[in-house]
């Protein structure tokens, strides 16, 4: 009898004891604080948005029990727009939250927006262009283009300007230009006019990339030859011996019509290997051509004439008035 009591005895307790375990873990909760530790200051380039996943980082967040990610980051304040920065100091307070739901304390991390980077001036880097062909460094000036992070509307500072009154003189000359942004960042550029008479009417823009684009009037047909010797003047085809064809030829029919049309030339060597190369002309209805005017048989002999007069009559009269006063 008294055996059995204590065996009910002990098997009450043991299940009092097991329930009193689990409440016990029932109630145990993560109370824990997660931890930013990282810089507090860091320079970035204003023209780049700044992201959570950026900030994170450049941080380390750390949690007794939780993996944290950049998404468990939050931005609570910022003294800037970090989606659209502007130069200068920008200060941003930064939490991170665990699984629990604990937040840390705030990190205060110092942004420093600097702009260092150069704008940038898009266009040809070489001209080439027949002495007939009329061309102005107002005109030259409309082919370029400046692009920046930061600054709008830059205007391109001429430096150094050799072609101006030389336009219609072969030879090369250079025009050199610089674009700067607000800070100061600069960029320069150099561009070569080559005027040539072997070159047709037209003119032809090499870009830095080595990408070609002609110019011509829809006065002024280009024969296939004459485009093939621009582009062998231009250094922009092999010295070597090959078969030059036309891969496509948009041009040819649209001589007279406005519009972009691209072309290709095939080069088939002796030896079997095929290059190509690919570039547009440019059909425009307002591009000048200077076609020097022959004088009639009338202005000639006028001139004729004038010449006469001027040298052999009123020279020698003028001269022997002069003896007298």
């Amino acid at each position: 009898m008294i055996k059995r009591v204590l065996a009910a005895l002990l098997a009450m307790c043991t299940l009092l004891q097991g329930r009193s375990f689990s409440a016990l873990a029932a109630t145990v909760t993560d109370s824990i604080r997660p931890v930013i530790t990282g810089i507090n200051s860091v320079t970035l380039e204003v023209s780049r948005a700044v992201t959570k996943q950026q900030l994170a980082n450049l941080l380390v967040l750390s949690d007794n029990v939780s993996l944290l990610t950049w998404e468990d980051l939050r931005i609570e304040e910022t003294s800037c727009d970090l989606y659209n920065p502007t130069i200068g100091l920008c200060t941003a307070q930064l939490v991170v939250l665990d699984e629990a739901g604990n937040a840390s304390l705030p990190f205060i991390i110092t942004i420093t927006f600097v702009d260092d980077t150069k704008p940038v001036i898009s266009g040809p880097s070489k001209i080439y262009k027949h002495p007939d062909v009329s061309l102005v460094v107002a005109d030259v000036m409309e082919l370029f283009i400046v692009s920046d992070n930061d600054t709008p509307d830059i205007e391109i500072e001429i430096l150094a300007d050799d072609f101006t009154g030389q336009g219609n003189e072969e030879g090369t000359y250079a025009i050199r230009m610089k674009a700067e942004d607000a800070v100061g960042n600069s960029f320069y550029h150099r561009l070569d006019i080559i005027v040539d008479d072997h070159l047709p009417q037209a003119l032809m823009l090499i870009n830095p990339d080595e990408s070609i684009h002609f110019i011509v009037s829809k006065d002024v047909a280009m024969e296939s030859a004459a485009i093939i010797e621009a582009l062998q003047l231009s250094d922009m085809l092999p010295d070597a011996a090959y078969v030059a064809s036309w891969e496509l030829n948009e041009y040819e029919d649209f001589t007279e019509f406005p519009g972009n049309y691209d072309m290709t030339l095939r080069m088939d060597y002796s030896t079997g290997v095929r290059e190509t190369l690919s570039f547009t002309i440019q059909v425009s209805d307002d591009f000048a051509v200077v076609v020097p005017s022959t004088p009639s048989l009338i202005e000639s002999v006028f001139g004729f004439f004038k010449w006469i007069f001027d040298n052999l009559i009123w020279g020698p009269i003028s001269w022997i008035i002069g003896l007298f006063d």
